[in-house]
């Protein structure tokens, strides 16, 4: 017997239509469930609508940025048409004109080897940089020690022992010191020594040594005062191996490696300054000197970057219709083809509504600060003429 046919017989028995009754029961039931998915469906629709509400803001924040960005943007033209002297940058500057001459350019100090008259190295060189024995810096068992100082005024000092003991080795002592010299090993290419050892200063300028690098050989300054290498490093001594604080002879930069500050007129003005990088001579100005020797004058002009500032505009009128767009799209109801209404996701929603009358009502509003001729006093006066916000 099945269970349609039972509930034919209690009906019969009982004059109830159970089929009904139970078609009833479940039809009541699923209208529940139907309202449930019904707002389950809207409040996903309402969750996409504010996630891309939330994606067009970001951009329109970013878009802000972007603006103040560009009105503190300056272009600056120049007179030197293959910036070959100088070059500029302004930022919040004011329109105006700048005339430089640049003399010299700020160089770093630098010690390099002896050149003979065929070009081969003299000192600081040897025939290979990781050979410990046939090119070794000091004898093997008698250990070496160094005293580095660049333009700075820094000195460290540094020891070599038989697993250091090669041109290589030095150089990872100085560059591993905290000195400020950059070592490096350079190939010549030529002569029975080849490979020469370089020290650079870090930074540019005469620092505080007048613009000389020193390396000395401090092994034995407290003895014979003998150098100890290999390489042609005279003799010095420090007044404390731990702390030193004074450095005495040694090898120092030749005059081609000694270090000069950058010399140059700005505006009738004669400046130095250590860097080539001027960022301090003339405000919102950046002047990058480039090459010394100038003979006349290079003229740098700076004026607003008004194609920055319409791209900027227009770039704002876009992300904001953007948002405005996303916004209609998701709070404006449309009716079914049965008269129905199908409710839009944000529609009614009052924190969201507030939220889109203050954006304008900000975009609209006066700017505080400005002076009463100022051509546009408001961020939507130059966006009413660029183009229409929705």
């Amino acid at each position: 017997m099945t269970a349609s046919s039972l509930t034919s017989i209690s009906g019969v028995s009982t004059g109830v239509d159970t089929s009904a009754l139970i078609a009833a029961i479940v039809a009541q039931k699923g209208t529940s469930l139907t309202r449930l998915q019904a707002k389950k469906d809207l409040n996903d629709k309402k969750t996409t609508a504010l996630t891309a509400m939330r994606t067009s803001l970001t951009a329109l924040n970013l878009s802000l940025a972007v603006i103040q960005d560009k009105f503190n943007s300056r272009t600056v033209t120049s007179t030197d048409t293959n910036n070959t002297n100088v070059t500029a940058t302004a930022s919040g500057a004011l329109a105006d004109t700048y005339d430089i001459t640049v003399k010299t350019v700020a160089t770093k100090g630098r010690i390099s080897a002896t050149l003979d008259s065929r070009g081969w190295t003299t000192n600081l060189a040897v025939a290979s940089p990781t050979d410990s024995v046939n090119s070794s810096i000091f004898t093997p068992g008698t250990p070496a020690s160094f005293a580095i100082q660049g333009t700075d005024g820094v000195i460290k000092t540094i020891t070599l022992d038989d697993s250091s003991n090669t041109l290589n080795g030095l150089r990872d002592k100085i560059n591993a010191s905290g000195a400020g010299v950059t070592a490096s090993v350079v190939n010549m290419g030529k002569g029975d020594k080849p490979y020469q050892l370089v020290l650079t200063a870090k930074a540019t300028g005469t620092g505080t040594t007048q613009g000389i690098v020193t390396i000395a050989d401090i092994t034995n300054m407290g003895s014979t005062g003998l150098p100890a290498n290999n390489l042609g490093i005279g003799a010095g001594s420090v007044d404390s191996l731990a702390s030193p604080t004074t450095l005495a002879g040694g090898l120092t930069s030749t005059a081609s490696g000694t270090a000069t500050d950058a010399d140059f007129t700005l505006n009738g003005i004669e400046l130095t300054r250590s860097t080539n990088v001027v960022k301090d001579a003339a405000e919102g100005m950046t002047f990058t000197l480039k090459q010394g020797g100038q003979t006349g004058t290079t003229t740098l002009t700076v004026g607003l970057d008004k194609a920055g500032a319409t791209a900027a505009m227009a770039d704002l009128i876009s992300k904001y219709n953007q948002l405005v767009k996303d916004y209609k799209t998701a709070s404006t109801s449309t009716k079914n083809a049965d008269g129905s209404i199908n409710l839009a996701p944000l529609a009614g929603d009052a924190p969201t509504a507030a939220l889109m009358t203050n954006l304008k009502a900000t975009l609209a509003g006066a700017s505080s600060g400005l002076p009463g001729t100022a051509t546009y006093k408001t961020l939507a006066s130059p966006l009413w003429l660029m183009g229409p916000c929705t």
